[in-house]
């Protein structure tokens, strides 16, 4: 799923000719997170390299896994004007009809670019307590080293597995955990 959402087409403007547009972008009530668009997941062209992480033994409340740089070979060294694109997803537990918070296991994507600076994802000012999928979508990027950063912020059930995905201008060095 990861790999599809993080492939998929956005389709802004929208199909039709109308102000403001139907469609704002990636991801909206509108278009969802996009048209799927199969060859551009499993076969990226140009120098739009994926690379992605089945994380299957999960974490739990508290943990975190930290993807970044080896010291001496960044790991998205992404070209300048590029985009960066980094998936996060997981299959929540069941929630109970009536809970106040349908998300039982709840987990934050963070990536924080070569300046400092930090992008949430779905596009938020801080982390989503919403969705068990999380995307982080960087256009015109700077190169350098970015993290990308998975928090466990609650984990009520069990250990919680993800899939990530990170596609764009990177580097062909393997990240560090």
């Amino acid at each position: 799923k990861a790999l599809l959402i993080g492939g998929a087409r956005d389709l802004s403007p929208g199909q039709y000719d109308v102000a403001p547009p139907e469609v704002q972008g990636r991801p909206d009530f509108g278009q969802g997170w996009g048209r799927l668009d199969l060859a551009a997941s499993l076969m990226p062209q140009g120098s739009t390299v994926a690379w992605w992480d089945d994380h299957s033994d999960g974490l739990t409340t508290g943990q975190a896994v930290r993807y970044q740089s080896a010291s001496e070979t960044p790991l998205w060294a992404g070209a300048a004007g590029g985009a960066l694109r980094v998936t996060l997803v997981w299959s929540d537990a069941p929630a109970v009809s009536a809970a106040a918070a349908h998300l039982v296991n709840d987990l934050d994507l963070q990536v924080i670019g070569p300046d400092g600076a930090s992008y949430w994802g779905n596009g938020g000012s801080g982390p989503d307590r919403l969705n068990n999928v999380e995307a982080v979508q960087l256009d015109g990027v700077r190169p350098g080293s970015y993290q990308v950063v998975v928090q466990a912020q609650r984990v009520a059930v069990g250990r919680q597995p993800y899939a990530l995905v990170v596609s764009g201008a990177l580097s062909n060095a393997s990240p560090t955990v």
